[in-house]
């Protein structure tokens, strides 16, 4: 990540400065606006990918890590008194009254 981080600050004052020079000048404003608005919107779509892809990474070693701990599974987790808490046992405990919806 730091050799991405050193090339894209290496890059970005060149890619500016042609995005603005190769325009005339009545449309330097503009060129800079552009330029300025598609780097934003690349690095807002790139943080969203790699934050789900370290989510889906994160969420996949905490149930594969609780997995072969005794007493929790993937379909729910542990109460304290060592009982499975899944949906339907949370259904049965609950009155009729409230409505619960699976995610």
């Amino acid at each position: 990540m730091i050799v991405g981080g050193i090339g894209v600050g290496l890059v970005n004052p060149p890619l500016a400065s042609t995005a603005v020079g190769v325009v005339a000048p009545q449309r330097a404003g503009m060129a800079s606006g552009i330029n300025s608005t598609f780097r934003q919107v690349g690095i807002a779509t790139g943080i969203a990918l790699l934050g789900t892809l370290f989510s889906n990474d994160v969420k996949n070693e905490v149930l594969t890590r609780t997995a072969a701990v005794p007493g929790l599974s993937a379909r729910g987790h542990a109460t304290p008194n060592r009982t499975i808490c899944t949906e339907s046992t949370i259904q049965r405990q609950t009155p009729n009254s409230i409505n619960i919806r699976s995610a």
